[in-house]
């Protein structure tokens, strides 16, 4: 339970209550989850608010994320595949959302053997396109204005992209007490 003293923190630090024993690690893994929270949030946000200025309002994130993967690798790619590289265990999840997105002409599939491979459609790379105009014209105009700032959200992705390892490592190790 929060006391006082942790209410009349900053927000960004007010999640570290209970950390004082992990010491300056602590503290500052505390800071990161929280900034990491933070921007889950604006990032879905975002996906969601340009994907509806594009013209598609039906979709989730993880329909996004699945369109986008499916359209980035310019070729046909599986169910297994998708899952792979959003890092996501419950092809399920997947599969849901690339019926979603057959359904509504955004996507499409063919069966070779037992597998379906899936490409966009010609709606779909025009969803894309139009995706892309808004992040130029809406996000990528923005950070033009904070010269050095895109080394910094390169060297960013590649942190993002190492703590996800310590946390995919973390959680297995979690899941084996159970």
């Amino acid at each position: 339970m929060a006391t006082d003293k942790d209410l009349a923190k900053p927000a960004a630090t007010a999640g570290t209550a209970g950390t004082e024993g992990s010491g300056e690690t602590g503290r500052v893994i505390a800071e990161f989850e929280y900034a990491l929270i933070i921007a889950h949030l604006a990032f879905e946000r975002w996906a969601l608010n340009c994907l509806a200025a594009a013209g598609e309002t039906g979709l989730t994130l993880t329909d996004s994320l699945v369109l986008h993967a499916v359209h980035h690798r310019a070729r046909s790619t599986r169910l297994t595949d998708i899952a792979f590289v959003l890092n996501v265990d419950d092809d399920h999840v997947i599969s849901y959302s690339l019926r979603k997105l057959e359904k509504a002409g955004i996507l499409k599939s063919l069966k070779q053997g037992k597998e379906k491979f899936y490409s966009t459609t010609e709606k779909g790379a025009d969803l894309i396109a139009r995706y892309r105009q808004n992040q130029r014209a809406y996000l990528l105009s923005a950070l033009e204005h904070f010269p050095g700032s895109l080394g910094e959200v390169e060297t960013l992705s590649e942190t993002m992209r190492a703590m996800s390892g310590f946390y995919d490592q973390a959680a297995r190790r979690a899941a084996t007490l159970l």
